[in-house]
């Protein structure tokens, strides 16, 4: 996996995985990837493989790059204390600065530019488009659309952020049928998840073909 450099939140030089076709193609769709709290695991990566045999470049938004490593999230506390500790206007700060290094990649057309995100990555990707300009897709994966509580990490809630953004955003929340999806996930209460999750995909895919 490649890599690109972009200005983060304070104007710091960051770097964030890159993956690109092998198609040597120009012109192509990018995304920028939003994790979950885990930050940039095989998962995500994996993701980001798949995503780019299928004709995009896809940069990998490190929330934790600073902190030079991801949160403990072994335990419920644990992720409610590694979400609520990320400041909002830093990670989209971020984001719209790595869009706006994909904007200026000679492989990437700056005007086919989405988000995606998973969970926590999923309320960026929501939050993102009402901050990026020229963002041409929004996609929020299983990511919660409003704060439980308001904080100064968190003034504001993901729905309330994107009010007025023109372009498309798609939601993936429902359940439609079960299908075999190997993500990850053991046992029942995975094997749940697994299902609900491939119905998602679903969703994710078609927003993201709104790139195309």
């Amino acid at each position: 996996m490649n890599s690109i450099e972009y200005f983060g939140a304070q104007r710091e030089t960051l770097s964030a995985p890159l993956a690109l076709p092998k198609t040597g193609k120009t012109k192509i769709p990018g995304i920028v990837l939003l994790p979950t709290t885990a930050g940039v695991n095989d998962y995500v990566k994996r993701v980001a493989g798949r995503l780019s045999a299928s004709g995009f470049a896809v940069a990998i938004l490190d929330y934790f790059a600073r902190e030079g490593r991801c949160p403990d999230i072994s335990t419920p506390a644990a992720i409610d204390v590694a979400v609520n500790s990320l400041p909002d206007d830093r990670v989209i700060a971020d984001a719209c600065g790595l869009i706006g290094a994909l904007r200026e990649h000679q492989a990437i057309d700056p005007e086919r530019i989405g988000s995606l995100g998973f969970c926590i990555g999923g309320m960026y990707s929501l939050m993102l488009s009402a901050e990026a300009p020229n963002l041409s897709a929004s996609v929020n994966y299983y990511g919660s659309v409003r704060y439980a509580n308001i904080s100064d990490q968190k003034p504001v809630s993901p729905l309330e952020s994107c009010q007025g953004y023109p372009g498309s955003i798609a939601c993936a929340f429902r359940y439609i049928r079960p299908v075999d999806f190997r993500c990850g996930h053991r046992g029942a209460r995975g094997r749940t998840q697994a299902r609900v999750e491939a119905v998602r995909t679903f969703h994710l895919q078609w927003g993201a073909s709104r790139l195309r």
